[in-house]
């Protein structure tokens, strides 16, 4: 996840930016279940891997890792989850990019965070 999401806040959501306006619906339709098949797994894993950790062992770095999952998950059905639906129902919007990378910092923090819990 550490480096997937880092290739997506810095090139990809900005390269949203290139594409045309007319291909963009179709195009991020397709880059949106692309991105699921690989996305999906690894958020369940993390997931997975954190109640595994909590089940083993209730300690502070296991809870912590855990927080961090959760608040991943968060940001991702709150924040960006609607803005990509937004991109999809009203097409290419600069203003609704734009807060799609701005509210994603917070999730390439957290993401990489978790990598050193």
């Amino acid at each position: 996840m550490l480096l997937l999401i880092w290739v997506v806040q810095l090139y990809i959501y900005p390269s949203f930016r290139n594409v045309k306006e007319r291909a963009f619906v179709g195009w991020h339709r397709r880059y949106m279940r692309l991105i699921s098949r690989l996305v999906g797994p690894l958020m369940v894993g993390q997931l997975l891997a954190g109640l595994g950790f909590l089940f083993s062992s209730i300690s502070l770095t296991n809870v912590l890792y855990m927080a961090l999952v959760i608040a991943t998950w968060m940001l991702t059905g709150l924040v960006a989850a609607p803005l990509h639906k937004k991109l999809q129902e009203t097409g290419k919007g600069s203003e609704t990019i734009s807060r799609l990378i701005a509210w994603n910092w917070p999730r390439t923090i957290i993401w990489t965070a978790i990598v050193f819990v």
